[in-house]
């Protein structure tokens, strides 16, 4: 009887090890989930992370590209306004010349007599 009370408590002590020791493997669980959820967490965060840098270099590139056009419309500007300038010389002295024409057309025909060129 003594020894069959003494097997009782020896396994109800093993009882109260085995329930320590399963809360303690409840508890590494959750801890191993949670490890998972943040390594997954912290490997899509990478993903974002890779995706923003691939878009900021695209966008750059493209920043790079207009930034060229700008420069090449410029040029194109800059070339348009000297050949306007050189026409507006040239117009100019085409005027001036066709003035000088038409005193030196005037003076030959004399007074009284209208010449316009």
């Amino acid at each position: 009887n003594a020894q069959i009370e003494c097997k009782a408590k020896e396994n109800e002590k093993r009882s109260d090890e085995l329930d320590v020791m399963e809360e303690e493997l409840k508890a590494m669980h959750l801890e191993i989930t949670r490890k998972a959820d943040v390594e997954k967490d912290i490997a899509n965060r990478k993903k974002d992370l890779c995706q923003a840098e691939e878009k900021y270099h695209s966008d750059i590139a493209r920043i790079d590209e207009v930034l060229c056009q700008e420069k090449e419309l410029e040029e194109q500007h800059n070339t348009a306004a000297k050949h306007v300038t050189e026409a507006a010389g040239q117009l100019t002295s085409l005027s001036e010349h066709c003035k000088w024409a038409e005193r030196q057309a005037q003076a030959c025909k004399g007074p009284g007599i209208k010449v316009r060129i």
